[in-house]
């Protein structure tokens, strides 16, 4: 495969495992960092410089021992008691991820169409437990269409949200689990995305990952460009985008009619990808572990994922992704160490 092609798959790939829908609504930003006034601003562009880093560092760990799967890259850098239960916790954050971006589906519907939020729940649900029906293939698919247009879109209606908007306003506030310390906010926002990173480089050819390397680099500068215009355009609308749901539907609907519909439809599918992408990544970690047939246990895994929803996206983004943000500094720092170690025995 040619170099360049490799490197630029490489680097959506990675930004796709990151600009999920929590990230496209606005909602993380809005959580994370667009509260904490121009301080949200360098914390969101220090996400990217360490997406990019952290992502080099586990490139270069499972390039050197040829690993396969993220089970073997966390008893490689956890040991195999502790790897095992951080692999148990990453199971249960990806069923989490189904029941957020199940309830992010709801509130889009909600909110652009009016539909009752249960309603979009279950219509919601049932095009999730569909798309798994069919398998792998109509799993994936849709990715490689799915993350540029996300770029597109999403860039496009920050830059115009900002063009409208003249006036700066930095008002600064607070998360309840994470307060008023954006570096604390900083530390959670990529220890936790860095989880879902670290599946999808441990898939990954060792071979293709050595030879297109450089793409998890572009991928994280890209994730700190695309994060500081989005943060910026949220700033300069508060306090009325605090009030909804999706804030980037919220701008997208203040600038045109089509416009929010485009950014309906990228959000839409969005989620239910994601959720369609953990709901099919949770049975094929569990399936072995159950005696009972696979389109059932789908089921099962779908129906008993609903509940969570009840929570509400906003609740959900808000109070889940920081707590798992803190399991998930175990892994950043275990891998910060394991690369120290690497580096120190190349030196010696």
């Amino acid at each position: 495969m040619d170099r360049k092609k490799l490197v630029f798959q490489l680097a959506v790939t990675y930004v796709g495992a990151i600009v999920g829908a929590g990230f496209a609504s606005g909602q993380e930003l809005m959580q994370f960092f667009a509260i904490f006034d121009y301080k949200g601003l360098i914390g969101v562009l220090l996400s990217g410089v360490l997406f990019a880093v952290m992502g080099y560092m586990i490139s270069t760990i499972v390039i050197k021992n040829r690993i396969k799967g993220y089970q073997k890259l966390l008893s490689k850098i956890l040991g195999k008691k502790i790897g095992f239960i951080v692999d148990l916790w990453i199971t249960i954050s990806i069923f989490m991820g189904l029941g957020i971006m199940l309830a992010g589906c709801a509130a889009v519907l909600q909110e652009k169409l009016f539909l009752n939020y249960y309603v979009g729940l279950i219509l919601s649900s049932a095009i999730v437990l569909i798309a798994i029906l069919k398998g792998e293939k109509g799993v994936l698919g849709i990715n490689t269409f799915l993350i540029p247009l996300l770029i597109i879109v999403t860039i496009l209606v920050s830059g115009l949200s900002i063009g409208m908007k003249h006036q700066e306003v930095f008002i600064a506030g607070s998360n309840p689990l994470i307060g008023k310390n954006w570096l604390l906010a900083l530390a959670l926002y990529v220890s936790y995305n860095m989880v879902t990173s670290l599946v999808i480089l441990t898939s990954i050819d060792y071979l293709k990952l050595k030879n297109g390397i450089v793409g998890i680099l572009l991928g994280g500068a890209l994730l700190g460009i695309i994060g500081i215009i989005m943060v910026y355009a949220i700033q300069l609308y508060r306090p009325q985008v605090l009030m909804v749901e999706i804030p980037m539907l919220y701008l997208a609907e203040s600038l045109s009619f089509r416009l929010s519909w485009m950014y309906t439809l990228a959000m839409l599918i969005a989620m239910l990808t994601t959720a369609v992408a953990n709901a099919f990544g949770l049975i094929t970690r569990i399936e072995p572990l159950f005696k009972i047939n696979k389109n059932i246990l789908s089921l099962l895994v779908v129906v008993l994922a609903i509940p969570i929803s009840f929570l509400g996206f906003g609740r959900l983004i808000g109070h889940f992704y920081p707590v798992f943000g803190y399991v998930g500094v175990l892994i950043v720092i275990a891998i910060i160490i394991k690369q120290v170690k690497i580096s120190w025995r190349v030196r010696s």
